[in-house]
């Protein structure tokens, strides 16, 4: 099972970056898309390792986090994965890495491999997605995205050097 999850992340970003540099919907690997229910996203990948919480933000958003933690992501890299729901709908998907194990010029570096370059993040263009993003509503250290049809994906670095890529759905209807 962890091995699921370990190709399950890195598909994660590679099929998102090639979705997004073509512009198409996002579709994650083992068909997971934005919209799904958490049943729809358990049963996708088949992994019941998981923990599901309720995520509070400093906001009026408060999300249901089905969290998958301290996996193998990549080589040598550890972290969590957490999907978000809303109305038990899925409207952004986040991986935590541990500080130990990237950094956020490595996983920028990537990212514009990936799909070109980043823009300075715009928290506009989030709307109530920033709370995905950082349960404060306010990136710390350093943030960066890049957007797409009806999504965007950020990165940010916090003020203890964790790094975290996002997924927001800028499509769900607590965005505006």
């Amino acid at each position: 099972m962890k091995k699921l999850l370990v190709v399950l992340t890195v598909l994660c970003l590679v099929f998102s970056m090639a979705a997004m540099a073509e512009g198409n919907a996002l579709t994650f690997p083992d068909g997971v898309t934005f919209g799904m229910s958490q049943d729809e996203v358990t049963a996708s990948n088949g992994n019941t390792n998981y923990e599901v919480d309720t995520e509070r933000t400093r906001g009026s958003v408060t999300f249901t986090e089905l969290e998958y933690e301290n996996i193998n992501i990549g080589d040598n890299m550890k972290g969590d994965l957490a999907y978000l729901f809303l109305e038990d709908k899925l409207v952004a998907i986040r991986v935590d890495f541990d500080k130990k194990v990237n950094t956020f010029e490595g996983a920028d570096k990537y990212l514009t491999e990936q799909i070109g370059e980043g823009k300075e993040l715009d928290i506009k263009t989030l709307g109530n997605g920033v709370f995905a993003v950082d349960d404060d509503g306010h990136p710390e250290a350093k943030a960066k995205a890049w957007t797409g049809d009806g999504f965007a994906v950020v990165l940010e670095e916090d003020d203890d050097g964790d790094i975290d890529v996002t997924f927001v759905d800028l499509t769900a209807d607590y965005i505006k």
